[in-house]
């Protein structure tokens, strides 16, 4: 079988690290475009590392998630999760996606910088092809789009999202953390809204912190300011946080397609689905996304057309899709509602929840992506 990638981030390799061991695959091309692409603070989830087994991440490139704690600003319940007490070596990882893109390319490196202009769907009398700038094209028997959100590619095909804008923005920046918890990730819940920090090497943190477009584009400007927010956030109680460098603002958007394929052409990671960043999310939902799409390759026989493995592969995926969705999105409209008696509720279910062993199970699996 002929694959084509087009796009060479980290969903786009990690496509083909994972195509390259399926033995009826014998020709994979990956096409990028040179462009800089941004810095990003993923966390893998262990579905995730069991997925990426075969890349042998370097321990030095990643902050291991050992802890999670939960709490909402007024609240006087909390959640602190602990992977030892619940059997797990780690709940997951965090790395940068610099540091993943190398070192998925230490498995699979081929990849070519030539730009796509335009993609075919197989008809009845020809194969999927890919369309390059020089004007040459390409043909394969299944093409994987895994350029992003912003494809110019998939409105050619006739795929649109439907889009739900959140009327607020991301705000990023790497702190560095003074007498802090090693491998301790923290989600808190402030009535500006949603504030995740991330664990990384040498005791720094990634933040991201869902604010109003206002609020987010003051913050972005004042880095005194920003910090002083953090440590009231948090409290002291996990140390002290200094801000390193501020990253930038993104408005954030949830940008969905229901049925991200066509013949012979399937597509993966943000240009199917960009979902709230709340519960880190997205690529771990890439991620076992490529699984479900390998499995169903793995069981073709040589020469057999895919589409079928396709259509199968989005009805299967399609359930952990939708509560990925559910759950990242939900997260932010339930806690911005700021009633007395849901606050009562959200802390009364907080404080059982840290005195039940089997709820943090529960919600640390449905983290972890271990009910998929």
């Amino acid at each position: 079988m002929r694959v084509i990638i087009v796009g060479g981030g980290p969903v786009g390799l990690l496509v083909g690290s994972v195509l390259q061991k399926i033995p009826t695959i014998d020709d994979i091309k990956l096409f990028d475009s040179p462009i800089n692409r941004p810095e990003m603070n993923l966390a893998l989830s262990a579905r995730s590392l069991e997925i990426m087994n075969h890349l042998k991440l370097e321990n030095s490139s990643y902050e291991p998630i050992r802890f999670i704690h939960v709490s909402e600003k007024g609240s006087f319940g909390s959640i602190m999760l602990s992977a030892s007490e619940l059997g797990y070596e780690r709940f997951g990882i965090v790395t940068c996606s610099s540091n993943l893109i190398e070192e998925i390319k230490k498995n699979f490196n081929s990849v070519e910088f030539r730009e796509i202009t335009d993609v075919k769907p197989r008809s009845e009398k020809t194969f999927p092809a890919v369309q390059l700038v020089d004007g040459h094209s390409i043909e394969a028997d299944l093409i994987i789009i895994c350029d992003g959100g912003k494809s110019s590619i998939t409105s050619n095909l006739g795929i649109h999202s439907t889009q739900r804008p959140f009327d607020r923005s991301a705000l990023l920046a790497n702190l560095r953390v003074k007498n802090g918890i090693q491998g301790l990730a923290i989600e808190r819940f402030e009535q500006d809204g949603p504030l995740a920090l991330l664990p990384l090497i040498n005791d720094h943190y990634g933040m991201v912190w869902s604010l109003s477009h206002q609020n987010a584009q003051s913050l972005a400007k004042n880095s005194d300011r920003l910090e002083y927010k953090v440590n009231t956030c948090t409290g002291g109680l996990f140390g002290e946080f200094k801000v390193d460098k501020i990253r930038g603002t993104i408005p954030l958007v949830e940008k969905w397609v229901d049925r991200p394929y066509r013949p012979g052409i399937v597509i993966l990671g943000n240009g199917a689905q960009t979902i709230h960043p709340v519960a880190g999310q997205g690529f771990n939902l890439a991620v076992r996304g490529i699984s479900h799409l390998a499995n169903k390759l793995e069981k073709l026989s040589s020469g057999e057309n895919p589409d079928n493995a396709i259509i199968s592969f989005i009805q299967d995926w399609k359930e952990d899709r939708s509560r990925t969705r559910i759950i990242s999105s939900g997260l932010e409209n339930l806690f911005k509602k700021r009633s007395f008696t849901r606050c009562l509720m959200t802390s009364t279910a907080f404080f059982h929840c840290d005195q039940n062993i089997y709820a943090k199970r529960f919600f640390a699996n449905l983290g972890m992506g271990l009910f998929t």
